[in-house]
């Protein structure tokens, strides 16, 4: 029923589940949230700190064999959430950044301090370098909610927004609603995701959130950001 494109299921490979049996647990909340589509998106921090690729790959079959065998009709894909900083310029250059499920979209995630110009670099240099970049939850910086920030980019590259699932369940401050409101009112933002961490605190809410979107915004909105309509 949902895509969910921006998730930390795969264990041992970052600050997502820590175990083999938080990841299996996780997939199961992933499959009760009526996600049918899921896409593993670990952190990635090129130059800063080495990526185990083995590592993940294993444990991503893992999570593969888990829903086989349970009948789920889950389809698991690889990718990566990078985290933007000066020394990923050289692997983006080089194309040696894991794309989603061995296509051209990236998805890219910055601190949440970053300056607008040095998003607009990254997101330049990711275009010039052959990939589509989707910026991770865009709720979350500071530069984007001054006024005209996110027409900026929008005017002068092609750009996909991703707003946490979170973010439309759980009440905003006044000026953050607002302005996420706009988003959502202008169309903005492409995907809805969960960004999942664990099965507690930061788990998987898609239901919620397409309900609440449809009510807002209307059910054709709705479905194409939580990938319904596919």
């Amino acid at each position: 029923m949902f895509t969910d494109i921006h998730s930390h299921f795969v264990y041992g490979v970052d600050d997502g589940a820590r175990t083999e049996e938080m990841m299996y647990a996780m997939l199961d909340l992933a499959v009760k949230d009526g996600i049918d589509r899921l896409v593993s998106t670990p952190h990635v921090t090129p130059g800063l700190k080495r990526f185990d690729v083995d590592l993940y790959e294993r444990h991503f079959e893992k999570a593969v064999a888990y829903c086989r065998d349970r009948g789920y009709g889950i389809e698991l894909s690889q990718g990566a959430e990078l985290l933007y900083t000066p020394a990923a310029d050289r692997f983006i250059i080089e194309e040696k950044i894991k794309t989603m499920d061995e296509s051209d979209y990236v998805l890219v995630e910055f601190s949440t301090n970053a300056a607008l110009s040095v998003m607009e670099h990254a997101i330049d240099l990711l275009e010039c370098s052959g990939y589509q970049p989707i910026v991770a939850h865009m709720e979350r910086y500071a530069c984007l909610f001054r006024p005209g920030s996110v027409e900026k980019l929008d005017a002068a590259h092609d750009i996909m927004w991703q707003v946490n699932a979170e973010t439309i369940v759980e009440k905003q401050g006044f000026i953050h609603g607002r302005v996420i409101n706009g988003w959502l009112k202008n169309h903005t933002v492409d995907f809805i995701a969960c960004d999942a961490h664990d099965t507690k605190h930061r788990t998987f809410r898609m239901k919620q959130a397409h309900k609440i979107l449809a009510e807002k915004y209307g059910q054709d909105y709705a479905d194409k950001l939580t990938g319904a309509a596919e």
